[in-house]
């Protein structure tokens, strides 16, 4: 009951429609960076690394079958029925956040945080969201393709001004580490904080490395793994919580 919390990790999980739109979606995530974190790029998971928290996204099934293929193929002689737990996993992209103890006492504002301060779902799925758009620069969490996103520029700025921060959006999400290297060495950081403010105001989606993938990569999501809805025993408890 007095325990107090050294570590907290925090997760979401989104189930999309197949493996390949969860690996899309990896790597239009890949294009972003945090800032005051390092980034560290896997062919099927991406962190960025800081000193008081650390955010990660993967993708849960090669993960799953990475850490459990010996016991998985144990039990399927046991249970028939395990390959479809197993294939439950097909499709999900997740999102953790470890905090550490400073990190944890900055989130909840006091440095003697409990279990009880935790089970607050809303307060707990709003961190993940901040954190989420801080990623993405507060861009709409639909996926885009340039013409949409030129478009939604378009609806409020003039063609120049549209140009414009068009070409810093695209530079500034390349998957090109030396396009956002460039843009950093030859803009104010305030002219940066103000493009992105810009775009974010246009509502312009995330940028579509390949084509648009039909859905909001948002929380809270209609596709999240554990519903509300879902019953205890079967949802892990609170959503996005594992």
């Amino acid at each position: 009951m007095n325990w107090y919390a050294q570590r907290l990790d925090l997760c979401y999980s989104w189930r999309l429609v197949s493996q390949d739109e969860a690996a899309e979606s990896l790597d239009i995530l890949k294009t972003f960076d945090y800032p005051r974190k390092s980034k560290y790029l896997y062919n099927e998971s991406v962190m960025w690394r800081g000193t008081t928290s650390s955010i990660k996204f993967y993708l849960k099934h090669n993960e799953y079958k990475k850490h459990n293929r010996k016991i998985l193929s144990e039990l399927k002689n046991i249970n028939p029925s395990i390959d479809k737990i197993y294939k439950l996993s097909e499709g999900v992209l997740r999102f953790e956040i470890t905090y550490r103890k400073q990190g944890i006492d900055y989130l909840f504002g006091k440095k003697q945080v409990t279990y009880k301060d935790l089970l607050n779902k809303d307060f707990l799925e709003t961190a993940l969201s901040i954190n989420l758009n801080r990623l993405t620069m507060n861009l709409d969490k639909s996926v885009m393709d340039d013409r949409e996103a030129l478009k939604q520029l378009k609806k409020i700025y003039s063609s120049r001004k549209s140009i414009r921060l068009f070409t810093f959006y695209k530079l500034f999400t390349s998957p090109q580490i030396n396009h956002r290297i460039m843009l950093k060495r030859n803009y104010n950081p305030s002219t940066i904080w103000r493009n992105k403010k810009d775009i974010s105001l246009a509502r312009v989606g995330l940028p579509s490395n390949t084509k648009p993938i039909p859905f909001k990569l948002e929380i809270p999501s209609d596709l999240v793994v554990n519903p509300d809805k879902a019953s205890p025993a079967s949802a892990g408890g609170l959503r996005g919580i594992q």
